[in-house]
């Protein structure tokens, strides 16, 4: 695979869904667990914290928030568990390697769409229907893990950086330079 393709021959949708009695093993995600633009999860909760139907994801799956896409919500599941329907699971297809889809899926692009698509006033929501039909660039695979790694080393930089740790000013500072 690459070269141009749409979002839905990189990604697929996962429908398994559970009810009632859920695995107490595994954790539940729901939209106030991811951060806002931020591509990582702030937390979690057991599953049985949550009553209603939700979602299946596995470790590698990316979690995409379709209500209040202006939120930006996306991550790449680092573990098994549960989430809320608000989320869409997307399970890579082969060849496409699930870093490198999580990072498109917190892509400006992507967003952007995903608000352009979103359908409602007071809680718009975008939806796979929609999502599925954008046109992004998808490298080959090796290429895929370059750009991945590039990235999560930036994204984690710009976190030390933002928590005030790590910066330049602080370490001269700390060293007693001007």
């Amino acid at each position: 695979m690459s070269n141009e393709c749409t979002l839905g021959e990189v990604v697929y949708p996962v429908a398994d869904k559970v009810e009632g009695v859920k695995d107490s093993s595994l954790n539940y995600v729901g939209l106030e667990h991811l951060s806002s633009g931020g591509g990582y999860l702030k937390g979690y909760a057991a599953s049985s914290t949550s009553i209603s139907t939700n979602s299946v994801f596995r470790a590698g799956d990316v979690i995409f928030g379709k209500l209040r896409p202006n939120l930006r919500k996306s991550v790449l599941a680092p573990f098994d568990g549960y989430c809320s329907t608000d989320l869409l699971v997307l399970r890579t297809v082969e060849g496409v390697l699930p870093e490198y889809a999580a990072r498109v899926f917190q892509s400006e692009h992507v967003f952007r769409y995903a608000e352009k698509t979103a359908v409602g006033t007071k809680m718009p929501r975008t939806s796979w229907a929609q999502l599925k039909k954008l046109k992004i660039f998808v490298p080959h695979f090796s290429e895929q893990k370059a750009i991945a790694n590039i990235l999560d080393t930036a994204v984690s930089s710009s976190k030390r950086n933002a928590s005030g740790h790590d910066c330049p000013a602080q370490q001269q500072s700390a060293a007693g330079l001007p």
